[in-house]
């Protein structure tokens, strides 16, 4: 019986090589003339790191195969624009559509709005990474970062970490247990993200930031992904070590994003 998981993969299958198609019948697609910048070194693993534990990873999300819908977000930009004004080191956007109802074109107008702000906030593109091609993609959109998950990419992690670097990209490196995280240290990933959530089952697996704590090494920046919502599970998760927690869920259903930020934080 196929997962969530397998069944997400299948439908980028599909979406990658359409993507193929349409770069083969149109001479002129953007991609074709993409021209890569490189942005400052480190931008996004700094940013996790330069804000105290724990950093923030403020994310943009629709909806989940586990929790359905949970958010009408008609205006990306000014989710974003609140995030950073509430003091998010960086920004997700989910770029996944049948799966969590988002878009490149949601990381595109983020990415302007934020532009025009005074405001630094690196971007993460948050999607199922299965082909380089992907990572050009991401560039061009105009992220500083994009996650890689270990699942997904398996030994293969380490040729999509080299491209990621040269397309001037930084990786979070997305592991569930132990092995994964060996995994992810091998191939020379430095920024590496522990899901609590399995993404067989989407179920959640509370002890799993607990359980791999110890075995990071201290070089390497720590996030914690999913399910966190209140001060109290954000402190908790920094006493282990993390340097950030990504946040979805909470923030999107919050009427007072800025202030959840503080909150999480531990500022107010």
């Amino acid at each position: 019986m196929s997962s969530i998981l397998d069944k997400i993969i299948v439908q980028k299958k599909r979406e990658v090589a359409q993507l193929y198609q349409k770069l083969a019948a149109d001479a002129e697609h953007a991609l074709h003339t993409t021209t890569i910048t490189q942005h400052a070194p480190r931008f996004f693993q700094k940013a996790l790191r330069t804000q105290g534990k724990p950093a923030v990873l403020a994310e943009i999300k629709r909806r989940s195969p586990s929790r359905g819908e949970i958010a009408e977000i008609r205006a990306p930009e000014s989710l974003a624009l609140a995030y950073a004004q509430g003091g998010a080191a960086a920004i997700s956007v989910l770029t996944d559509n049948p799966s969590f109802g988002g878009s490149l074109e949601d990381l595109r107008t983020v990415k302007r709005a934020l532009a025009q702000t005074p405001y630094s906030v690196p971007i993460l593109r948050k999607d199922f990474i299965i082909d380089p091609l992907q990572l050009l993609e991401s560039a061009q959109a105009g992220a500083q970062a994009v996650l890689l998950i270990v699942s997904v990419l398996q030994k293969s992690l380490a040729e999509f970490l080299r491209e990621s670097e040269r397309l001037g990209l930084e990786a979070l490196v997305e592991v569930h247990s132990r092995e994964e995280l060996e995994l992810a240290l091998d191939a020379g990933a430095s920024i590496i993200g522990v899901n609590q959530r399995n993404l067989q089952s989407f179920a959640m697996v509370p002890e799993i930031f607990e359980d791999l704590a110890p075995y990071f090494p201290s070089h390497i920046t720590r996030v914690a992904e999913s399910g966190i919502f209140t001060r109290e599970q954000s402190q908790k998760v920094a006493a282990l070590g993390y340097h950030a927690i990504l946040v979805g869920e909470a923030l999107v259903r919050s009427p007072e994003p800025m202030q959840l930020i503080q909150e999480l934080k531990g500022r107010l």
